[in-house]
C-alpha cells in the first residue's frame, strides 16, 4: 500500500511540469498602464473692441481660472493714422480691461498698446499658456456609458471609463502638473497649533478697524 502511494505521489510530481507549462504566465494585462495626462496649448484670442463689455471679460477670465497658468498679456492695437481710434483710445480700454479682468481674478496681467498702421478699428490680443485634462493615452471609454451601443471590446482596459470621467472633472487641470517651490504643508506644525488651543491658549484678537462706532 505505502509503495502504491509513493508510485502515485512519483507520478504526479512527473506530470506537474507539463501542467504548469499548459497555462500562459505571459499573458497580457488588461488594466490600463497610463494616466492621465496634461496638455499644454498657447491660447491666442483676437477680440474686437465694441466686443470687449464686462460679459466677454468675465467669461475670458473664468477661462483663465480654470486653464491658465502664468501671466495673461493683453494688447490693445491702434492705427496710428486714425483719428478716432487713438493711442489714448487704446489707453483709456486698457485701463478699463485691466480694471474687470482683475476684479474677476487676473492678477497676473501684462498690458500694453501697440501702433498698428491701417488696422482700423481697436482690437484686443489676448495670449496665455493654457492646460487641459485629457485621458490616458491609448485609453477608451466603457462601451455603454455614453450610449447604449453595447458591445463587447476585447481591447478594452479596465480603468479607462474611470480616468476618462475623472480627467473631465478636473477643475484646474495644471494642478495636476504638482506644486512649485516646495510649498508643503507641515503636519506637525498644524498639529501644534491644535494642542495649543485644547491646552486652554486661547487665539490673540486680530486687530483692525471697526465697522461701527458701537
Amino acid at each position: 500500500m505505502i509503495n502504491l502511494n509513493l508510485k502515485s505521489a512519483r507520478i504526479v510530481l512527473l506530470a506537474l511540469p507539463l501542467l504548469v507549462s499548459a497555462c500562459a504566465l505571459d499573458e497580457p494585462t488588461k488594466f490600463k498602464q497610463s494616466t492621465v495626462r496634461v496638455q499644454e496649448e498657447k491660447i491666442e484670442h483676437t477680440i474686437a473692441a465694441a466686443d470687449l463689455n464686462q460679459t466677454a471679460l468675465a467669461g475670458l477670465a473664468a477661462h483663465y481660472t480654470k486653464h491658465g497658468d502664468g501671466p495673461m498679456n493683453v494688447t490693445l492695437t491702434y492705427d496710428p493714422q486714425s483719428k478716432v481710434n487713438t493711442a489714448m483710445k487704446a489707453s483709456d480700454m486698457a485701463s478699463e480691461v485691466s480694471a474687470i479682468l482683475r476684479k474677476e481674478g487676473v492678477h497676473d496681467l501684462h498690458l500694453s498698446i501697440l501702433p498698428v498702421q491701417n488696422s482700423g478699428e481697436l482690437q484686443a490680443l489676448v495670449s496665455y499658456t493654457g492646460y487641459n485634462a485629457l485621458a490616458p493615452e491609448d485609453c477608451e471609454i466603457l462601451p455603454g456609458i455614453e450610449n447604449r451601443n453595447v458591445v463587447a471590446e476585447d481591447a478594452y482596459q479596465i480603468g479607462c471609463s474611470v480616468d476618462t470621467l475623472f480627467a473631465r472633472q478636473i477643475a484646474r487641470p495644471k494642478d495636476l502638473l504638482g506644486q512649485e517651490n516646495g510649498a508643503y504643508s507641515d503636519g506637525r506644525r498644524a498639529a501644534n497649533v491644535g494642542e495649543l488651543y485644547r491646552g486652554g491658549l486661547g487665539n490673540q484678537p486680530l486687530g483692525g478697524e471697526t465697522a461701527s462706532g458701537n
